[in-house]
């Protein structure tokens, strides 16, 4: 078995855009949830 540090470390899923409505706040300019990402912040 090999040691921890052999081992590749594990990367979470990054997202790397974000709504291009709410810019990825969640939130629509009435202060609504955005209905493009549903609150997301990403679409």
């Amino acid at each position: 078995m090999p040691a921890d540090e052999d081992r590749p470390a594990l990367t979470p899923p990054v997202r790397l855009w974000q709504c291009c409505s709410c810019g990825g706040t969640g939130v629509a300019s009435l202060g609504e949830t955005c209905p493009d990402c549903e609150g997301s912040g990403h679409s």
